[in-house]
């Protein structure tokens, strides 16, 4: 239980603030042995999803006003860009199956989201440009790579988007976006829930509050953070972890 709670925890941390829960989560299960990863990892990511729709459920109202055309607009990007990411899982599925037994892949996971992560700090100034549909192509493949683990999908989906001219607090909102239906397409492909995790239903049900008040932390955090303007910060954190990775593989 205690490995739970602590898997909770970091899922909440971690899956918003762009350090990559996947990474951390994979980490902390190889260090205490637990064998299947990936069906927990998707549980958990449950919680995050329904701290999504808590956080933004007045503009994610305002977003399904489809008698505007901005809404009209940003609903069509965002199905491209889903559609770009479901591709890419399909076409790299077997890839990433294998990647994640692998705590060297996830290190090198890290390694890409230092360095995505720091590549903001060179982003364009004053970031006016809306979502068009090349850019939502683009965050779509983005987050098509963040399946990787260590790959962070907020870090990478956030600074693709603050790279091609986005305003952070955008970016940011567009990205949670983006989350909604990924989760569910994960949900749905590999979710077996009662087979797989190996945790009575109340642990579960704890391990998910718990992570659903983390998730809205950090991304309360995360969006305040954003208005600053200094993303790559988080690049000092993901390093120290590819560090730790590499080292962990040697144990």
């Amino acid at each position: 239980m205690v490995e739970l709670i602590v898997l909770s925890i970091v899922q909440g941390i971690a899956e918003f603030l762009p350090i990559s829960s996947s990474g951390h989560l994979s980490l902390l299960q190889h260090l205490y042995g637990i064998e299947d990863t990936q069906q927990l990892d998707i549980f958990l990511h449950l919680a995050t999803f329904f701290a999504i729709v808590a956080f933004f459920r007045k503009p994610i109202r305002e977003t399904f006003d489809v008698g505007r055309m901005e809404n009209r607009r940003l609903i069509g990007n965002l199905v491209l860009a889903t559609a770009v990411t479901t591709a890419f899982y399909f076409v790299f599925q077997k890839v990433i199956d294998a990647s994640l037994e692998s705590v060297v892949v996830v290190g090198f996971g890290f390694l890409a989201t230092t360095v995505i992560l720091s590549a903001t700090r060179f982003r364009p100034e004053g970031g006016t440009m809306p979502v068009t549909w090349w850019i939502a192509l683009s965050v779509g493949l983005a987050q098509g790579l963040a399946i990787f683990p260590g790959v962070s999908r907020s870090g990478t989906t956030i600074a693709c988007l603050m790279l091609l001219g986005v305003a952070p607090q955008q970016a940011g909102f567009f990205s949670m976006m983006m989350f909604l239906p990924a989760i569910v397409g994960a949900v749905v492909l590999n979710g077996d829930f009662a087979e797989a995790i190996p945790y009575s239903a109340v642990e579960l049900g704890m391990a998910f509050v718990l992570t659903f008040a983390v998730s809205y932390g950090s991304l309360a955090y995360l969006m305040r953070f954003l208005r600053r303007g200094k993303f790559y910060h988080f690049a000092a954190w993901t390093f120290l972890m590819f560090l730790a990775s590499v080292g962990l593989s040697f144990v």
